[in-house]
This record gives structure tokens, C-alpha cells and sequence, in this order.
């Protein structure tokens, strides 16, 4: 599930210790005022077919250095990857190799005959995302296509990525989500022993950051999972000094893709797009699209959502619908997640196997 604006969250001090608390215990600085009106100033063991996946061996990001990997506002975003041909794996658009980049809706399949990828993060120049079956993987790979997928997970993660879903990085650690056992898990990009960030209200699923130490969550249910388990709620966390989280919405059934700008939450809703103060407690702002899925936004407030489990759509500040942007020929790809930087959107299709970026 993300633009570089900072919202300082200014926690109450005396909520850790709860399992859970509902949104009037959270406050923000006063940088969060509610938005008037919608769209306003209220802005959003895998492997590629033919060859195994690589491990590295000591669960950091392929080729990345710790300095490297996104800070705290970014939901989604890193640096800019590098944009080469796709490695062979371009669906066959336009040249991305020109001399003023890509143009406009250019498609790059970048990696294809993967394992029910989920949640997708950018890393340095790499793409990383949670895939395989239980228990799941976390991998990378060049962001261009002309890597290969390598397993950044652990031995020791492996009681941990049970139902994973999402994942995030910041400068020293790695995050996941693991479902069905309700918990953000956070990890150092070196080794180590992984441990609980936060719990969530039932199944946490898409994850993106917030202000600080805080990440935000959504509690989705995977149509993967036998026993998808409860959803229906918008969650920030860790709550000051422990290990709980804060519900800021509730009663959002299919809580979908999560992603924070300029003093607003935007999640998925099975009826479109969905957005409110970071407060909670207040107007939700909805913008009607078929059923959303994974999303993140850009530092101008311009959001990228999958919808209806075969589209993408881009929304505008200010509009009052989204615009689709892409679709995919091949069929319904399922609930995937979206990853931006300067020049491509990324997204998921876990249900086609594929690693799919579209110039911006």
C-alpha cells in the first residue's frame, strides 16, 4: 500500500496495555484537519517460470543498504527504480528505453509464473513482495525485470509468515502482515529474531506507513485462505509504549489497500474507494468504483487503485470518480496490491502469477 508528506501524530499517553482502542482515544497534530469535501484538501518458494528462486541467506534486501530503504511517510514508495527493457518480460508496449523514458502507459509484465503474490513494497532499485503458499515468502527482485526473485525471509521467520499478506521496509527493519494471526510483525533487514510490532482487530492484511514509528493497516480477508476470518476494520499502530493498535474505522466490511497522505487514511470498500481524517470518528468520503483492492497515493495526492479484479484506476484530487487506466486482457487477476514511484505504478496479480509495473 504513498507520498513523502509527514503528518505528526501526537499520541495519547496512557493507551498501551489495551488489546485494542476505538478512534476517539488517538489525536494528530493540527496539520490533520478534516477534509470539507470529498477529493478536496482532504487528499491518497516463488519464482519466475523456467528457473528457481534464489535465498538470501541473511534476510536482507538483495543488493539494497540499509540507508537505502524508505522512511517512515512513505507507504509504498522508495527510490526510483531503475527503468531498463523489463529484463525480456515486457507484455509487448511501447519501448521503455527511450531517451526521455517511457511513455505514458507502457506495460512491463516484470515477472511472471509466481505464487499468489500479495502485497508489493519498492526497496533501492528492487520490488519486493509476500507470495508462495503457507508459509508464505517474502521476496525481491530488481525493479527493472531483469532480476531474479530471491527469498528475503528467514528460518526463523517461518512460524511468522503464516497467512502473510503485506510487507514494508524502513532504513533498518523489515514489516509483514500475517492475516489470520492478527499481527504486525517487524523484523531487522540483517537477521534476527522477528517479533509482534502490533495486533490488529481480527485479520491484518494491507500495510503501509504513517507518521514516525506508526504503520497503518487494513483487515482484509484472503480469498486464498480457507478460512478467511473476520474484516471490517481501519487500524494504526503500535499505541504508545506496547504492542496494540488503534481502530480509526470500523465497520468497514472488506477493508481493503491502505495508504496515508496529508492528514488522510484512503482504503478499498467493495463499493470504490474510501478516505477520512487520520482522527477517525469523522466523514468518510467515498468515491464509487467497482471493488478495490490494493492502492497507495503520490506526494500530490493522486491514488492508483485496483478495482473489480482486473483494473487499475487512477484518481484525481478533486474529481469525483476515478479514471481507469489499465486493464488486463488475460482475466481477473484477483485482489492485488500497488506500489508507486516517480516514473511507474506497480501491482500485483496474484492470481495470474505476475509482477506487472505501467509507466506513470
Amino acid at each position: 500500500m504513498a507520498g513523502r508528506a509527514r503528518v505528526a501524530l501526537l499520541l495519547l499517553l496512557g493507551l498501551a496495555g489495551c488489546p485494542q482502542f476505538e478512534s476517539n482515544d488517538w489525536s494528530v497534530g493540527d496539520d490533520a484537519s478534516p477534509s470539507t469535501e470529498a477529493g478536496g484538501d482532504a487528499t491518497a518458494p516463488d519464482s519466475p517460470a523456467g528457473g528457481p528462486d534464489a535465498h538470501a541467506g541473511d534476510g536482507a534486501v538483495p543488493d539494497a543498504a540499509a540507508g537505502d530503504a524508505p522512511s517512515g511517510a512513505d507507504a509504498k514508495q522508495d527510490g526510483k527504480p531503475s527503468t531498463g527493457d523489463g529484463g525480456g518480460h515486457d507484455s509487448g508496449g511501447t519501448d521503455a528505453s527511450t531517451a526521455d523514458g517511457p511513455a505514458p502507459g507502457t506495460v512491463q509484465k516484470l515477472y511472471c509464473g509466481l505464487t499468489n503474490p500479495r502485497g508489493i513494497a519498492l526497496a533501492t532499485s528492487n520490488v519486493c513482495w509476500v507470495g508462495g503458499l503457507n508459509p508464505r515468502g517474502l521476496l525481491c527482485a530488481a525493479a527493472d525485470g531483469s532480476g531474479t526473485p530471491t527469498h528475503i525471509d528467514t528460518q526463523s521467520d517461518e512460524s511468522w509468515l503464516l497467512d502473510a499478506f503485506d510487507l514494508w521496509f524502513d532504513a533498518s527493519n523489515v514489516y509483514w502482515t500475517n492475516g489470520g494471526h492478527n499481527q504486525v510483525v517487524v523484523r531487522p533487514q540483517a537477521g534476527g529474531a522477528p517479533q509482534q510490532y502490533f495486533s490488529g482487530g481480527g485479520r491484518v492484511s494491507y500495510l503501509a506507513a504513517g507518521a514516525g514509528v506508526t504503520l497503518w493497516a487494513t483487515d482484509f480477508p484472503d480469498p486464498a485462505d480457507t478460512n478467511p476470518g473476520s474484516s471490517g476494520e481501519v487500524i494504526v499502530g503500535p499505541n504508545p509504549g506496547g504492542t496494540s493498535s488503534n481502530a480509526i474505522y470500523t465497520n468497514e466490511a472488506m477493508a481493503a489497500g491502505v495508504a496515508m497522505y496529508s492528514g488522510n487514511v484512503y482504503w478499498g470498500t467493495p463499493g470504490g474507494l474510501a478516505f477520512g481524517t487520520v482522527v477517525g470518528n469523522s466523514t468518510i468520503y467515498r468515491i464509487p468504483a467497482p471493488a478495490v483492492s490494493g492502492l497507495d497515493v503520490d506526494p500530490a495526492g493522486v491514488v492508483y487503485f485496483l478495482a473489480g479484479g482486473q483494473d487499475l484506476y487512477r484518481y484525481v484530487t478533486g474529481a469525483t470518480s476515478g479514471t481507469r487506466v489499465y486493464t488486463e486482457t488475460q482475466g481477473s487477476f484477483g485482489a492485488g496490491d500497488v506500489a508507486l514511484d516517480a516514473s511507474w505504478v506497480y501491482f500485483s496479480e496474484p492470481d495470474l502469477g505476475c509482477i506487472v509495473r505501467m509507466a506513470r
